[in-house]
């Protein structure tokens, strides 16, 4: 049969598409016979390929062409092929283009912490500290569902969720460290979002550090072998010696003071022959 009215192109391809977006693209009928042809309709038969609106029906001059165009909307993922079919009276009544494309989930955007490692440092046990954690959005906003610390001596302080940061803007919480005992810590700060790669985490570390007392005293003038450090909760009070040995330094760390307590601290020089001088004066110290 001969094809009075042809299409082109003959099949439409329009690749790829986002879902939730749209591509157009031309299709021109060309009137290849030597008479006028009244088109009469055209239909797409799948909603996805819409079709540009014409004035129906259309009458081509022998040689004419008419433009429109066709627009893919793809819904889901996958794969999608349709017909557009174009009637009028021409020696093959109805002209058949396929369109096709491939409808991709969209791109989630990207949640962004810094720094990568919150680190509190030194921080003395029953006090706290505070740091600050800057959150940041690319590719379009990020909603904050859920936020979660892996260990109570970590927490976040004061922000209600879900939390929405803009994309291409910046937002921060706070994060605060209470050491419940002395030694190295770590946890896990968790976010749940719609970015790309939720949960993302963030790495949170720290140290409590018990409260002790750092003595130091000068040197006696005369030979030592050593010196003993005494303590009392009282200054009139009974004074207990702390070291177990001679202590060889003019310095000493008491590490078993206890928070809130204020203490006293003597000491006495001990000579080669084992003699021990009187008390010195008295320091007093307050634990917080």
């Amino acid at each position: 049969m001969t094809q009075e009215l042809s299409g082109s192109p003959n099949r439409v391809a329009f690749g790829h598409i986002t879902v939730g977006e749209t591509k157009t693209a031309g299709l021109t009928l060309i009137n290849k016979s030597a008479r006028k042809l009244k088109i009469s309709g055209i239909s797409s038969s799948d909603s996805k390929f819409e079709l540009s609106k014409l004035d129906l029906p259309k009458t081509l001059a022998a040689g004419e062409k008419l433009e429109l165009s066709v627009t893919f909307g793809p819904t889901a993922k996958g794969w999608v092929s349709a017909h557009v079919a174009v009637h009028s009276d021409a020696a093959n009544q109805i002209l058949d283009v396929a369109v096709e494309g491939t409808g991709e989930a969209a791109a989630k955007p990207e949640l962004t912490i810094a720094p990568d490692t919150l680190k509190f440092g030194n921080v003395a046990v029953g006090t706290t500290e505070t740091l600050t954690l800057d959150l940041s959005a690319k590719g379009g906003n990020v909603t904050i569902t859920s936020l979660s610390s892996s260990s109570s001596q970590f927490e976040v302080l004061g922000d209600s969720l879900p939390l929405t940061i803009d994309a291409g803007k910046a937002s921060s919480i706070n994060v605060r460290f209470k050491p419940q005992n002395d030694g190295a810590k770590a946890a896990k700060l968790s976010f749940v979002s719609d970015a790309e790669q939720s949960p993302a985490s963030e790495r949170l570390t720290g140290t409590g550090t018990a409260p002790y007392v750092d003595l130091s005293w000068i040197a006696s003038t005369s030979e030592v072998s050593g010196y003993n450090v005494y303590r009392s909760t009282s200054a009139k009070g009974t004074y207990t010696k702390l070291n177990s040995t001679l202590d060889v330094d003019t310095s000493y760390a008491d590490k078993t003071v206890a928070e809130g307590m204020t203490y006293y601290y003597k000491t006495t020089a001990v000579s080669s022959s084992g003699k021990e001088s009187p008390y010195s004066g008295d320091v007093e110290v307050e634990i917080p």
